[in-house]
């Protein structure tokens, strides 16, 4: 299940969209034990970043909206290096985020991994170290919030 941090729902109640949110943010894909929120410190070991071309660059959400959901631009490469593992969960983070605990940074975290209950689905979620910038790539994804 997706949990969002207090500073993404202070965020979206009173400042802004999702993608006002996150723009210029990273996807980082975490091992071991998932928080049981996002306000609260980063657990496990780093094992992917995901960033534009994989080069560090934050990534920018399409400025239009598809079924009410905010979604990865179509021509986008979203990648980055890998470490050895297999990650079980994820956060999309607002830039200068640093993993610790905070009620104010904006973040988006869930379950990864490829069975039905995963928030982004992997198709192969083994990772092997591979320095390349490219060395696995999200092809898709879609940040919905829930009909009220």
């Amino acid at each position: 299940m997706i949990k969002t941090s207090t500073g993404f729902r202070t965020h979206l109640a009173v400042t802004g969209s999702i993608k006002s949110a996150l723009d210029g943010g990273l996807i980082k894909f975490y091992d071991g034990a998932e928080p049981d929120n996002s306000d609260v410190s980063v657990t496990g070991n780093l094992l992917w970043t995901v960033s534009l071309n994989g080069d560090g660059t934050g990534l920018t959400l399409d400025p239009t909206a598809v079924s009410g959901n905010a979604v990865k631009p179509s021509g986008a490469v979203w990648a980055g290096p890998t470490q050895t593992g297999t990650p079980t969960y994820f956060r999309f983070v607002a830039p200068g985020d640093d993993g610790t605990a905070s009620a104010t940074q904006r973040r988006v975290q869930g379950k990864c991994g490829n069975t039905a209950d995963s928030d982004i689905y992997l198709s192969n979620p083994v990772l092997t170290t591979n320095a390349s910038p490219t060395a696995k790539a999200l092809d898709n994804l879609a940040l919905t919030v829930l009909t009220l």
